[in-house]
């Protein structure tokens, strides 16, 4: 488990519960795991560090509309990308390539049988 002092331990409850920043981010940030900061956060370790944490029923802020809705429509362009990108690549016709003929089986005519 990762060493925090008392200030940094409460810094993370507040930055998880007042400024809605995720776990998996503050994990990133503080280099260590995601269970440790949920175990921190959750008032499991660290309880003389103060701050605010689940056990007394704090609640995780949510993101402002704002963010969530921008957050949401840069999803929907990257997906949207995604899928021109595969149907573009699906479309391409090699134009030098000899052309296929496909002749169905029970036409072609096979040796010693008159046609």
């Amino acid at each position: 488990m990762a060493k925090f002092t008392n200030a940094q331990a409460r810094r993370i409850r507040e930055r998880y519960f007042y400024d809605g920043v995720t776990q998996e981010k503050l994990a990133k940030t503080y280099k260590c795991a995601v269970v440790t900061i949920s175990r921190l956060v959750s008032g499991k370790v660290y309880t003389g560090a103060g701050g605010p944490t689940a056990a007394d029923g704090h609640k995780r802020a949510i993101r402002p509309k704002k963010e969530r809705i921008e957050a949401g429509v840069q999803a929907l362009a990257r997906e949207t990308a995604r899928a021109e990108k595969r149907r573009w690549n699906s479309d391409k016709v090699d134009l030098f390539a000899p052309p296929r003929i496909v002749i169905p089986f029970m036409l072609v005519p096979t040796f010693g049988e008159r046609v």
